[in-house]
Formats: structure tokens, C-alpha cells, sequence
């Protein structure tokens, strides 16, 4: 049977920046082209790229190295690998926070909250927090200002 490529992905129960950390796992992963990063969580994380008869032999391979408690791991042929680098990146448009968006529109905090509560401002919620594109906020602040309407006054 021949081997086939494998890139295996493994972030680590490890956080903050570590020279000592980021040494030995280079060492760890020597010969299998370790590449390493902090992962968006703040964790460390390798990607190494293993030859084996297949997927699951490469995994067990790269977790059996681990000198730190793993967190997740992530596995695939090295061709799928490059195709995921290789396709095209989702631009997400500019956001701002609902704090952001107060300072910008010049109301508070709570007023914002209350409009994206009303649905007057839309909003996304990501995780527990909103987040606003930006361009709803400049195209509000541009706006001309509405007058309230006048309330008749008895004679």
C-alpha cells in the first residue's frame, strides 16, 4: 500500500506566547514541516504535513507526538489542504460595535441597542455581542436629521 499526504492540524491547550512553547513543538514536529501559529482562540496550534496509508494512521501519528493537552484536531489529504488555501477569501464588509455606533450617530449605548431591538438598526448577533456594518452607520450619521413634528397647542 502506498502513502499517501496528510495535514493534520492540532491546537493545543496552551495560551500566551511562548518561545519555549513554539521551540518544542518545532522540535516535536522536526521532518514533518511544522508550521506554527496561535489559533484565533489564542491557543497554540501546528499544522504538520504526515505520509501515511491513510488519514486515520496520520492523525494518530500526530496526536502521538503531542507534548501539550489537546484541544482539537483537524485532518485532511495535502490536496484539500492546498485547495482550502488556495480558494478565494469571504471579504466581510466593516462592523462596528454598538458602542462604536453610538459614538458615531451620537446617541448612547442603550439608544442603539434599543433601535437593533426595534429592528430599526439592523444588526448581527456574533456569539453574545451585536455588531453593525459599518456602512449602516455612515449612511445614518449622513443622513439629514428629522425634525420632530410640532405638537398643536390648545387656544
Amino acid at each position: 500500500m502506498t502513502n499517501g499526504r496528510f495535514n493534520i492540524e492540532i491546537e493545543f491547550d496552551h495560551h500566551g506566547e511562548s518561545v519555549a512553547a513554539v521551540d518544542d513543538l518545532r522540535d516535536t514536529y522536526q521532518g514533518m514541516s511544522p508550521g506554527i501559529c496561535w489559533s484565533p482562540r489564542g491557543r497554540l496550534s501546528v499544522i504538520v504535513t504526515i505520509e501515511a496509508p491513510n488519514l486515520a494512521q496520520a492523525v494518530r501519528i500526530a496526536l502521538s507526538l503531542a507534548p501539550h493537552e489537546v484541544i482539537s484536531v483537524d485532518g485532511m489529504t495535502t490536496k484539500e489542504f492546498d485547495r482550502r488555501i488556495d480558494s478565494p477569501t469571504v471579504v466581510l464588509p466593516p462592523m462596528m460595535s454598538p458602542g462604536e455606533a453610538a459614538a458615531e450617530l451620537g446617541i448612547t449605548k442603550q439608544a442603539v441597542h434599543q433601535r437593533i431591538t426595534s429592528g430599526s438598526l439592523p444588526a448581527t448577533r456574533v456569539g453574545r455581542a451585536w455588531v453593525i456594518a459599518a456602512e449602516t452607520v455612515h449612511a445614518l450619521a449622513d443622513a439629514p436629521a428629522v425634525e420632530p413634528a410640532a405638537v398643536p397647542t390648545s387656544a
